[in-house]
């Protein structure tokens, strides 16, 4: 469509849109079509917490396949972080999860629907380049426009999971390395420069959990910063702190950026 420009992050709307494609390539189940789209709309009073917060139009991007569809439940639940009809081993439940949080930042939303003929349609709703420089948008869109650098060593044992969180990590502006066990984390740690952070899960396979990754990693190099992640609620961080999960990508923002050291924001 024409005259159809937002004011966003690129390369977190490149991420959503991965993630909008693989969902749609892999419901086509190896045979389908998937289409992509880009149209404006005008306002829509189910898309704003407020009419005064109306953008005066949308542009509207759309993902739609002819694959398997959604059930209303999972339809429900599709932005929910790590909910997922995969199973864990396969997807990390983070796709639509990062796409809704990039849509909302940027003053959106994001809308699934039932394609008419069969499949999915997923879109993103943000609004247009002149409403993008209102106010209200510009206070939706600062937590994640904050300058910050640095380099962060993640370390978890899915790689689903792994790279889902390596690429959100890497859309705030931040320098990522994985492992995907404590000993390579170790071994990393010898070799490469000291990371500004390091970001591990709890729960792993390996001689070493996180925890006790961490409590090596601190004994051998004291000024290293330290989050853990888990998912269960009976563990305690110690002296470390912790992201329980599930947690939303706000969260895994905020919580990154309180951990950096006060030279990675620039």
């Amino acid at each position: 469509a024409a005259d159809c420009s937002v004011e966003v992050d690129r390369t977190s709307l490149t991420t959503a849109l991965l993630h909008l494609l693989s969902n749609a390539r892999e419901a086509t189940t190896g045979s389908g079509r998937v289409e992509i789209s880009v149209n404006t709309a005008p306002p829509a009073a189910e898309l704003a917490e407020a009419p005064d917060q109306r953008p005066a139009a949308w542009a509207v991007v759309r993902v739609s396949d002819t694959g398997s569809g959604m059930s209303t439940e999972a339809r429900e639940r599709a932005v929910e972080p790590f909910f997922t009809t995969k199973g864990q081993q396969n997807r990390s439940g983070l796709g639509l999860s990062m796409a809704f949080g990039f849509a909302q930042q940027s003053g959106g939303d994001l809308r699934i629907a039932d394609r008419a003929g069969g499949g999915t349609e997923v879109s993103l709703y943000l609004p247009l380049a002149a409403d993008a420089r209102s106010p209200q948008s510009t206070q939706r869109a600062a937590p994640a426009d904050e300058p910050v650098s640095g380099r962060v060593l993640l370390v978890e044992d899915k790689a689903e999971l792994r790279n889902a969180l390596a690429r959100l990590i890497e859309a705030m502006g931040l320098k990522v390395a994985s492992a995907e066990d404590a000993s390579s984390a170790l071994d990393y740690l010898q070799r490469e420069p000291l990371p500004d952070l390091l970001l591990t899960d709890v729960v792993m396979p390996g001689e070493l959990n996180g925890k006790e990754l961490a409590e090596a990693a601190i004994a051998q190099y004291p000024a290293l910063r330290v989050l853990l992640m888990s998912g269960y609620s009976d563990i305690a961080s110690g002296d470390f702190a912790m992201l329980r999960k599930p947690f939303s990508l706000e969260e895994l923002r905020r919580e990154i950026r309180a951990q950096l050291p006060e030279s990675c924001a620039a």
